[in-house]
């Protein structure tokens, strides 16, 4: 009988052992999920929603370095908001904005969501389509959340609406740059060819989306003012599947730079027939295969020479717009095992640290002191220098020391090398072999 009791005394301690071990299982298993972006759990945390397409390059340019930032950020201590330091917590949703069939109102509907159910302090990242960042003004107005565009929406429609009436979009921002700062590049970096090599025709392509044709024409009237003889221009559908009939146009019309501005990755297919039938003509533009930093060995070097507008500075190796630039750099290859693409990545990383310093000055939560202490903010950041102007859009030049810049690359001996702006330029314009 004494044995029978000693044996139950046992079962029963070990059943409560095992109790006790898996309730501390569960409460360690609880407190390693409640954060797996960069953020943390603890329910003080500054809580960020980054609203991107997942789908979309834009999206997953933004998503990393939304993450990178945030650790960093919570790394160095957090937030400092009136004297108390809180982590940053991320919430992140995929607005889905650059899918085909996807409709402005479903974004709305996911955005909305995001600011009733997780009660986000502010938002950055996307969505990246204009049509739907444009609509989002009025629904970050109603909510009186601040809110930074920080990857794509490149029309100037959004700072044109945004100031002309400041105070009902007072909590929106746009560190991502536009369309008419672009096109100004590209018409500067047309004149640094014409000088270089002598150049004077030019052909222009672009899909037929409304944004391309736009940026397309603006191209060809700068271009034309500036010297330069428009010789073909061409508009195809969007996503074609076969260019040899544009590459065969540009060879005949005797053009010695092709334009072409196209989003769609199917123009891998043109830029390969460009290479083939040895078009005599540097091939330029917005062509997002050529954003990729394996699209040498995605397109079997097939891109010898092309250049291409690399979005907002900051993202190509070697080039140093401020003493930041590399930190970025650096930090994004050590936690991604890749090279940072272009579009969206260093915005959306500058917006995270505007976003901590403005809590920071505002020293409260106060959505209307955030946004006001947003609107006051100058900084030096890894794409330049950042200063928003009165219709709340960062203000982008040429010039690192004084503006926030944009980039462009020439894809030289398998590597992205930075020819534009001369500032953080690291190799000169190159032709292809065959122009030799």
């Amino acid at each position: 009988m004494k044995s029978r009791l000693s044996c139950d005394s046992y079962v029963k301690k070990a059943f409560l052992v095992l109790i006790v071990v898996s309730v501390a299982l569960v409460g360690v298993f609880l407190t390693g999920c409640g954060s797996s972006n960069g953020g943390s759990a603890d329910e003080d945390a500054l809580v960020i929603g980054i609203t991107v397409g997942r789908a979309s390059i834009y999206g997953q340019n933004s998503e990393e370095s939304a993450k990178l930032a945030a650790e960093e950020i919570n790394a160095a201590g957090g937030v400092d908001i009136g004297g108390k330091k809180v982590p940053i917590k991320l919430e992140i949703v995929d607005t889905r904005d650059e899918e085909p069939g996807v409709p402005t109102s479903d974004v709305l509907l996911t955005v909305e969501k995001l600011l009733l159910e997780k009660q986000v302090d502010a938002v950055t990242g996307g969505p990246s389509m204009s049509e739907c960042s444009m609509a989002l003004l009025d629904l970050y107005a109603k909510y009186k959340v601040p809110n930074v565009v920080a990857t794509g929406t490149w029309t100037p429609a959004w700072n044109k609406k945004v100031g002309e009436d400041p105070e009902k979009y007072m909590y929106s921002f746009r560190m991502s740059g536009h369309v008419g700062y672009w096109v100004k590049d590209a018409a500067a970096l047309l004149d640094q060819i014409k000088e270089q090599y002598g150049f004077d025709k030019l052909y222009v392509s672009s899909s037929d989306a409304a944004h391309t044709q736009a940026a397309a024409g603006a191209i060809k009237d700068l271009a034309a003012e500036n010297g330069w003889t428009v010789v073909g221009e061409e508009t195809h559908p969007m996503g074609s599947s076969d260019y040899s009939a544009l590459m065969r146009d540009v060879a005949s019309s005797g053009a010695q730079v092709l334009f072409w501005w196209d989003c769609k990755p199917e123009v891998a297919i043109g830029i390969k027939q460009w290479y083939d039938m040895k078009v005599p003509a540097i091939l330029m533009g917005f062509l997002n295969p050529l954003d990729e930093p394996t699209a040498w060995d995605d397109l079997d070097g097939k891109i010898v020479s092309t250049i291409q507008f690399n979005g907002e500075g900051g993202c190509l190796p070697g080039s140093e717009f401020t003493p930041l630039t590399s930190s970025f750099f650096d930090a994004f290859v050590a936690k991604f095992d890749k090279e940072p693409r272009g579009c969206g990545n260093v915005p959306t990383y500058t917006a995270m640290y505007v976003l901590k310093e403005a809590f920071e000055k505002a020293g409260t939560r106060d959505k209307e002191a955030v946004a006001k202490a947003i609107a006051e903010i100058e900084m030096v950041t890894a794409g330049g220098y950042l200063k928003f102007g009165d219709d709340h859009q960062a203000v982008y030049g040429t010039d690192p020391d004084a503006t926030l810049v944009g980039q462009w690359l020439q894809w030289q001996d398998g590597k992205r090398v930075c020819i534009y702006p001369e500032a953080a330029a690291t190799g000169e314009i190159q032709l292809p072999p065959w122009m030799q």
